[in-house]
């Protein structure tokens, strides 16, 4: 006679065994290839950051980006857009700002990284993985968009068109795609205004050529003795003469600036 609870636990107990293995399995080959992924992605993302500022051949994270936006996003909402900030060398000379962004286009998140000079030039734009509609949307990642935006040093906030451009602040957007052009647009003027605000809150120049300042500085500090000079015991220092103390070298500090306003988004459907 047939034992219910027999058959019923013995295919069960085989789907748990099979389950347990396939698991194991899986466990197994993600422990082997994690660091081969992570190693594939950090290439890409090194890559992405040469391809948008071609001067540069190393890179270094703004370790302090979290203080920074939670100082400057009060005044500028847009920079809530800022995912990552990394400064380019040449050497040990800085020439400029990588950007990462992530917008909202029309089919969802989108990650931009922009490049920007020392002088606040777009050297490059790349967009990173998207669901923008292909045919329409997908075409923001093209050269004929994207070419737009290199070279461009903006006076005034980007802003979007759907006629002929009059401004290098101007850009064409892409037709049937309003939303997805206004999303990079946006998305490039956030990478603008936190290079702005990065370059007014930290050194930027040449770490050789400011140790040469500092030692020159060092140099006017100093003084000779009291009762010396270098022209002999008999002589007496200007300053001995004229009774009064020499001036101090002063260093100045850098100036605030106000941030690029972000342009607004237009309404509107793709």
């Amino acid at each position: 006679m047939a034992n219910p609870l027999r058959d019923m636990i013995k295919p069960t107990l085989t789907l748990f065994l099979i389950c347990l293995v396939v698991t194991a399995a899986l466990a197994f080959t993600q422990g082997i290839t994690r660091d081969a992924i992570a190693n594939m992605e950090r290439m890409a993302a090194e890559e992405s950051r040469t391809e948008v500022l071609k001067e540069a051949d190393s890179f270094e994270p703004v370790d302090n980006l979290g203080e920074i936006l939670r100082d400057a996003v009060d005044a500028n909402a847009g920079l809530r857009a800022v995912a990552e900030a990394y400064r380019g060398f040449k050497g040990s000379s800085a020439v400029g700002y990588v950007i990462t962004t992530v917008t909202k286009g029309y089919g969802g998140d989108m990650k931009v990284t922009v490049g920007v000079d020392t002088d606040g030039k777009i050297t490059g734009v790349r967009i990173g993985d998207s669901n923008e509609t292909p045919g329409l949307g997908a075409k923001v990642k093209e050269k004929p968009f994207i070419s737009q935006f290199l070279g461009v040093k903006p006076e005034a906030p980007l802003g979007v068109v759907k006629g002929g451009k009059s401004k290098p602040e101007e850009i064409q957007a892409v037709s049937g795609a309003t939303i997805s052009s206004r999303a990079v647009v946006s998305a490039v003027q956030s990478a603008l205004d936190m290079a702005e605000v990065l370059r007014k809150t930290q050194a930027v120049d040449n770490p050789g050529e400011i140790n040469g300042e500092a030692q020159e500085a060092g140099d006017l500090d100093t003084e000779p003795e009291e009762g010396q000079s270098g022209d002999g015991p008999d002589s007496i220092s200007e300053e001995e003469q004229s009774g009064d103390e020499p001036d101090s070298v002063q260093e100045e500090g850098q100036p605030d600036g106000s941030l690029a306003g972000v342009p607004g988004e237009e309404g509107g459907l793709q």
